[in-house]
């Protein structure tokens, strides 16, 4: 699972998602954009561009969890 915010210093994590689905290595990486940026725009931007999940920051530690836990199959517990 790849965490990805929208602001990046040198690429933007929009640019990046982009890259990440055109890669025959790294395309099938759930990917979830974890971020400031939670207005309409910036979500249809990163879900026309491939992301799995989406959250807004601060988020909810057991949300995340939970969206991991969709994504990749695996039940995991957090104490």
């Amino acid at each position: 699972v790849v965490l990805l915010d929208v602001e990046m210093p040198v690429k933007d994590g929009i640019e990046t998602l982009r890259e990440i689905r055109k890669s025959m290595r790294y395309k099938h990486l759930p990917v979830i954009m974890v971020t400031s940026r939670t207005g309409a725009k910036h979500r249809a931007l990163a879900e026309e561009a491939g992301c799995d999940g989406y959250m807004g920051k601060p988020f909810n530690f057991p949300g995340l969890i939970e969206q991991i836990n969709q994504l990749t199959g695996i039940d995991l517990h957090v104490s």
